[in-house]
């Protein structure tokens, strides 16, 4: 059975810079990895629940906001994690 999916509405972009995501008042190192419009995807060595709503922010604040994980998938050594923001960056300029 093959689940379709909709296409993304803006482009990725691959991007390197270290993250801290705070979920459940613990502070999670992470590298992003691609960024769009509407959403990341990051990597650590912790697993992030499926659905929980977390903050992240970038070490020079450049990226900030809230997000929602879509995914969590293990991936050698890291988890690679689905964001998807709750305000797309479009909005907040």
């Amino acid at each position: 059975m093959s689940q379709l999916r909709t296409p993304r509405s803006t482009e990725r972009y691959q991007v390197r810079c270290w993250l801290t995501l705070s979920v459940n008042q613990r502070k999670i190192p992470a590298r992003a990895v691609n960024l769009s419009g509407s959403g990341a995807t990051v990597e650590s060595l912790f697993p992030v629940a499926v659905g929980s709503a977390l903050q992240i922010r970038s070490r020079m604040a450049i990226l900030a906001g809230v997000a929602h994980v879509r995914y969590c998938r293990r991936r050698g050594l890291v988890y690679r994690i689905g964001l998807e923001f709750n305000r797309p960056f479009a909005s907040r300029f």
